[in-house]
């Protein structure tokens, strides 16, 4: 388990890369920002970072407007 997103209870198979889970959900990594434990993680780092038990993923995306 871990939090994404606020989310307590959210279940995935530990551990994962980030990249792996953002492919995982189906998201576009060029429209995302994440943080991983409070922590900005840099797209080019996601290959490398590993997400365990009981991390917290926050996953930002941009909105355009005007």
């Amino acid at each position: 388990m871990i939090y994404l997103n606020g989310k307590e209870n959210y279940e995935i198979g530990i551990p994962i890369k980030i990249a792996d889970l953002v492919k995982n959900l189906g998201l576009q990594k060029r429209t995302i920002a994440i943080a991983h434990n409070g922590e900005v993680i840099q797209k080019k780092n996601w290959d490398f970072v590993t997400i365990n038990e009981k991390d917290t993923i926050e996953i930002v995306r941009a909105v355009g407007g005007g």
